[in-house]
């Protein structure tokens, strides 16, 4: 039997677990560093489930544009994006899609593994992505003579064959389709998500859909309030969609879509608002930029929910790499289903390069409860201690 001393140091020690939960949930998930490459192009990697990763490097030794992979050991090369690579994507077997342009006014959608390119089509406009089957999906277009954006545009798939069309290719003003992100994003399985606007005059009003063999699903229609758009996409392989963006006058955030449920997840506010692509994950786990402000200070970070304390990945600040974080960038393929997150980082040493977060394992209460009660002696009175009858 327990003596009254070994009671009460259990009931401490319960108490003690008890407040260092209470702790751990109030801190946020805890996250280990790892250091992938150096290279002076800010641009964002991607990451498959399998924890590879695919960046652009630039350094002295390799010049801008080369495309690489990092599995854990040295870095294969992939192939030489010759300086018109802002972004790549990669799939689950190590297969790498990027826009390269092998001569001026040409600009490829290419996939390769590190043996030699498959070219996938030309004439291409924001980041091509490819899925598990080794589709690669692009945008085709020309730009706008005169300042940015596009004149047409239009979406694709394919393998290096016949192409399947997504979207047509029609006509755009010059405020469509602005950004690399914006334009479309797929899943691992395939699933298409893209916007497309109700005319070729249109600068609101868009509505976002999903496509997978044929089948197209309706997922969310702007309003036409000029401070409505589409920052980003991304889509897992649920066809759950993340909608970075603005649905209306003051209602910026991320939000989330099947065709049947359309929610708002995180919420852009004074203090904390959305400014970079969100990722998504199949357990619909969020992984994205945001700056905050709070009172008289400014940080841009990568986050993973609406409270910047609690879901605080990494900060301007941190200290990272042996110095600290001056800048920050991801994509839209910055999360893995494990949870770790892979990000471009500037250090305050003048150094830059790819970083990746791992969630570091949280012991569960129960455990810590059975270490507690583990851990205290069991105490037994001695035999006749007790109070003699009679």
């Amino acid at each position: 039997m327990f003596t009254c001393h070994t009671k009460l140091v259990v009931v401490v020690f319960v108490f003690a677990i008890g407040l260092y939960l209470t702790t751990i949930a109030r801190a946020g998930q805890v996250y280990s560093f790892g250091h992938v490459a150096d290279t002076t192009i800010r641009s964002a990697p991607a990451i498959n489930n399998n924890g590879q990763v695919a960046f652009v490097e630039g350094t002295a030794v390799h010049p801008p544009g080369i495309v690489e992979t990092w599995n854990g050991g040295p870095l294969t090369v992939i192939g030489n994006g010759m300086g018109s690579v802002y972004g790549v994507s990669i799939n689950d077997s190590g297969q790498v899609a990027f826009r390269n342009s092998p001569s001026p006014g040409v600009e490829n959608a290419v996939e390769g593994s590190g043996g030699p390119l498959t070219i996938i089509g030309s004439d291409i406009g924001t980041l091509p992505v490819i899925d598990n089957s080794g589709t690669v999906t692009f945008s085709n277009g020309t730009f706008n003579f005169f300042g940015n954006g596009f004149a047409t545009f239009g979406i694709f798939s394919g393998n290096g064959g016949a192409l399947t069309t997504i979207l047509q290719t029609t006509a755009t003003s010059a405020t469509q389709y602005g950004g690399e992100y914006d334009g479309f994003a797929v899943s691992h399985n395939g699933i298409v998500a893209y916007e497309q606007f109700p005319s070729s005059s249109a600068n609101n009003g868009q509505s976002v859909f999903t496509y997978q063999l044929g089948v197209r699903k309706l997922i969310a229609t702007l309003t036409t309030n000029p401070e409505a758009g589409v920052e980003s996409l991304a889509v897992n392989n649920a066809g759950m969609v993340a909608l970075n963006g603005s649905l209306d006058f003051n209602e910026g955030g991320i939000f989330l879509g099947n065709g049947m449920t359309f929610t708002q997840a995180i919420v852009s506010n004074t203090t904390f608002s959305v400014v970079g692509p969100a990722s998504i994950n199949d357990l619909n786990q969020l992984a994205f930029q945001a700056n905050y402000l709070p009172t008289g200070s400014t940080f841009d970070g990568i986050y993973t929910g609406q409270d910047p304390i609690t879901s605080k990945v990494i900060q301007t600040g941190d200290a990272l790499g042996g110095s600290t974080v001056t800048a920050l960038t991801i994509g839209n393929e910055a999360l893995s289903n494990n949870g770790q997150i892979v990000f471009w980082a500037q250090l305050a040493n003048g150094t830059s390069g790819i970083y990746t977060a791992t969630p570091v394992p949280e012991p569960s209460s129960a455990a810590l409860l059975l270490l507690a009660i583990s851990s205290v002696p069991f105490v037994r009175r001695p035999k006749g201690s007790g109070r003699r009858v009679g």
